[in-house]
């Protein structure tokens, strides 16, 4: 048994200086040209200086500041602690196609001359958070997503005034939010055909914007003043919502997408006149009073799904 337990306690000591090795050895990255992020000629271990050794990037654990005026471009999976931008010359992040985690925070000041922008495209980012803050001039500070995915679990922070930051949507991607976003005085959001997701575990106040699609998922009360959907809105996990969102007339859906029984809350106005109302998954969905519906408004039941009229 003395044996065991000392074996053990040199196994986890072992550990502990090995995760202490890579915490002492995390290093701080700038960028010193516009290139690849696995190439090393576009990075430096201080602001201006010498290019890395060879086949030396950042990795998982490091700091990572993209200084003015450089474009760096993933080829490849890629990860870091934090992402920082300058406010000197406009600087771009481009995923490509790739993925990108960030364990911490991603701090986006407004550039001094020009827009700094994340580019995600088709590529895939998760991260902590993503501040984009005043330094800098008055001029914008952008991330745009075409069909990638954003996963960011904590708040996405703005400014507002001259050169707020903007969100924008090029096709059909997701935004995933466990925290909150800034106001829509404090920057834009605009959609396209993409989706945003508030998927915290508790209480999250969702953005006051016109969304295309929305979702509300996990658990907890999202507040949903000042909210508007032209497409649709879907409730999931047991996420409620505090009032109805504005409901664009004919195109608007609201869904009901979850495997737990729930009862219909505020979202379900009636009339509601919108394009439809859809019951999907398992979930029992039971009805918090008579509705009513307009002429040219249908309800889909999908197969498996059920709704329960006697509540």
């Amino acid at each position: 048994m003395k044996s065991f337990l000392l074996t053990s306690k040199k196994i986890a000591l072992a550990v502990f200086f090995i995760a202490l090795a890579t915490v002492a050895n995390a290093a701080d990255y700038f960028s010193r040209a516009s290139g690849s992020w696995t190439t090393n000629t576009t990075w430096s271990l201080t602001s201006g200086g010498a290019a890395v050794g060879a086949g030396v990037f950042p990795i998982a654990g490091d700091n990572v500041t993209i200084e003015g005026g450089f474009n760096v471009t993933l080829t490849a999976n890629a990860a870091c602690a934090t992402v920082t931008y300058t406010v000197t010359t406009a600087t771009s992040l481009t995923l490509a196609g790739f993925q990108l985690d960030v364990s911490g925070a991603i701090t986006i000041p407004r550039a001094g001359a020009g827009t700094n922008t994340l580019a995600v495209g088709a590529g895939t980012l998760n991260a902590a958070s993503i501040a984009f803050t005043a330094a800098g001039g008055a001029v914008r500070h952008i991330m745009t997503i075409s069909t990638g995915t954003v996963t960011i679990t904590g708040n996405i922070d703005g400014t507002g005034g001259t050169g707020s930051p903007s969100i924008t949507f090029t096709g059909a991607g997701l935004l995933r939010i466990g925290g909150s976003i800034y106001t829509n005085t404090q920057g834009a959001l605009t959609q396209g055909t993409g989706t945003v997701e508030y998927n915290g575990a508790g209480a999250q106040t969702v953005g006051d914007f016109t969304y295309n699609n929305l979702r509300l998922s996990n658990a907890g009360v999202k507040t949903t003043t000042g909210v508007a959907v032209n497409g649709t809105l879907s409730m999931e996990g047991t996420a409620t919502a505090s009032v109805a969102p504005t409901y664009n007339p004919g195109t608007a859906i609201l869904q009901y997408n979850t495997a737990t029984a729930r009862t219909a809350g505020a979202e379900w106005v009636t009339p509601f006149a919108g394009a439809g109302v859809i019951i999907s998954n398992t979930g029992v969905i039971t009805l918090n009073a008579a509705k009513v519906f307009n002429n040219a408004v249908d309800i889909t039941i999908q197969p498996g799904a059920e709704l329960n009229t006697s509540g």
